[in-house]
């Protein structure tokens, strides 16, 4: 299968795009895949950095990743959630709520555990997943006006 076909079949909205890359899975602190805009077809395409695809898809994968690299004036890589970022969302929302004991969590050994640990017991589980995807989605069309995306 061409490369190109390979993008088409895989395209996803900028919108699916972003939030893929704002919450997508890490391994050792890297993201599983990284996700790029294709100024070209004005959608977003993942690419699989850790080769953890099937064995049959690995030199399809390794092809896209070659496509993508070679062509930075066409892909724009995505921001990838970083756990600082999380970090400062999870204070956001301790301080919104001024619960002490979400503070008092962060505060701690192991703070993003014992701050969905303390969420779980509070049953605050939803209220934050909501606070957490509005602060993505904010941070989304900041980066997308930004790099003037749309306005191409």
């Amino acid at each position: 299968m061409r490369t190109e076909e390979i993008i088409r079949q895989r395209l996803t909205s900028l919108k699916e795009g972003m939030a893929e890359a704002t919450q997508s899975y890490l391994i050792e602190y890297l993201p599983m895949y990284v996700i790029f805009y294709d100024k070209k077809s004005k959608g977003c395409i993942g690419v699989d950095v850790f080769g953890l695809s099937e064995p049959s898809y690995k030199k399809e994968e390794q092809r896209l990743a070659d496509y993508v690299k070679a062509r930075p004036e066409r892909f724009i890589r995505l921001p990838n959630n970083d756990s600082k970022q999380e970090w400062e969302i999870m204070c956001e929302f301790a301080e919104k709520k001024q619960i002490a004991e979400l503070s008092y969590a962060l505060s701690g050994d192991k703070p993003m555990k014992m701050f969905k640990k303390k969420l779980a017991e509070l049953e605050l589980d939803i209220e934050w997943v909501e606070f957490r995807n509005r602060a993505y989605e904010k941070f989304i069309e900041e980066w997308i006006e930004g790099k003037n995306i749309l306005s191409k």
